[in-house]
């Protein structure tokens, strides 16, 4: 198993799509780990991601925003 996770590894593993996971970093969204640069690439060591991972799955669960839905 590689150390180094590209794009690609990271949208497969979060069931993203590339541009999605682009468009969370442009919006500086915690929806995905803060990358590094490895010559012009993003990269995550798998380390720090399996850790940011395990760190949203045991956090408190989100709120849902907006307007309540009507309940029958």
């Amino acid at each position: 198993m590689s150390k180094i996770l590209y794009l690609r590894d990271v949208a497969d593993e979060l069931g993203m799509t590339e541009a999605a996971v682009r468009s969370h970093l442009q919006r500086g969204s915690d929806a995905v780990p803060k990358p590094s640069r490895l010559g012009g690439r993003l990269v995550w060591g798998r380390k720090q991601f399996d850790a940011w991972l395990e760190a949203k799955l045991e956090g408190p669960p989100r709120r849902r925003r907006g307007r309540p839905r009507k309940t029958a």
